[in-house]
């Protein structure tokens, strides 16, 4: 008997630790839309205020853009012009980013509403178990219960470790593909600056353009990522590099831009990817530490309750 309850207990706490996951994602995402909507309200403000005729430049590559509205590095640049500039990007990311989340959200309701009962599910099933443990006089069943039900927490601890792994190791994977586009475009081109040598840079050009189309990519799995790590216990140094993830795409447009304006090779743009990337090795370096640590602690638990079982015959 208490076999079949522990089973319907265990099923049970996961579905409700799903359900409790699934909520945290929701909210987190609706968090997320509204600071993107109000990025939006921010950046297209800036750009209804400038005279340029922004219809024109949303079929411009990157590196035309950067010409249309900064010109060579040889001429005068003036504030508002790179404002309007970092607002386009910006602009542009949000804009995906908005179209993204909303897609997640509607997807995550749908999910949600197949644990709609699990609440009341579990209530009736745990009034169960406290009837058998109740009931029973054989302290070798109390013990085999709370250990079952310990190593199926366990077991769920691990398999979020193992999806947050997962996560991160997707947004690894495109920063690294990022990291290579900006390493192999090098720099602008000391021609492009003094204003010439425009074919033999064209190879170039098309690097910085995919550099910053995975711009999106990246900011997409970190933020998914971020969302897998919503259950994980983490250090508190990790935790902040976790919220710099949402300032990805920022970081990386205002480096660009600064990149263009002060010097000819991409140094900070390339920088500061790398520096997300180092960051998020970090955390995939503790969680594959911590997932370790918990298959060792289930593997002791299913020792215990082999014993216990053992001994039972």
């Amino acid at each position: 008997m208490y076999k079949q309850i522990n089973k319907q207990i265990v099923q049970t706490k996961e579905r409700l630790r799903k359900r409790r996951k699934l909520k945290l994602k929701l909210d987190q995402l609706e968090l997320t839309l509204q600071d993107e909507h109000s990025k939006l309200k921010k950046y297209k403000k800036i750009l209804e205020n400038e005279e340029q005729d922004v219809s024109k430049l949303e079929s411009f590559s990157l590196t035309s853009l950067f010409y249309t509205v900064l010109g060579t590095k040889d001429k005068k640049l003036q504030k508002e012009k790179e404002e309007y500039l970092a607002a386009k990007l910006k602009y542009d990311e949000s804009y995906e980013t908005v179209s993204d989340v909303k897609q997640e959200k509607i997807e995550l309701q749908k999910l949600l509403r197949n644990y709609k009962d699990v609440e009341a599910e579990y209530e009736s099933i745990l009034k169960l178990k406290k009837q058998l443990i109740l009931q029973s006089e054989d302290e070798n069943t109390k013990k085999l219960i709370h250990l079952t039900e310990a190593k199926s927490e366990l077991q769920e601890d691990l398999r979020e470790l193992e999806e947050a792994i997962h996560a991160g190791n997707n947004a690894k994977n495109n920063l690294n593909t990022m990291i290579e586009a900006l390493r192999s475009a090098k720099n602008w081109g000391t021609y492009d600056m003094i204003g010439g040598g425009l074919i033999s840079t064209a190879a170039k050009h098309s690097k910085i353009d995919k550099a910053n189309q995975y711009a999106h990519q990246v900011q997409k799995s970190l933020r998914l990522f971020k969302n897998e790590l919503l259950d994980v216990k983490m250090d508190h140094h990790l935790n902040l590099q976790i919220h710099s993830f949402e300032k990805f795409a920022d970081y990386f447009f205002d480096g660009l831009i600064f990149d263009w304006i002060v010097q000819s090779k991409i140094n900070n743009s390339l920088n500061n990817v790398m520096k997300i990337s180092r960051q998020v090795s970090d955390i995939i370096l503790q969680l594959n530490k911590q997932s370790t640590k918990v298959q060792n602690e289930i593997q002791t638990l299913s020792e215990n309750i082999l014993e216990i079982v053992t001994d039972m015959e």
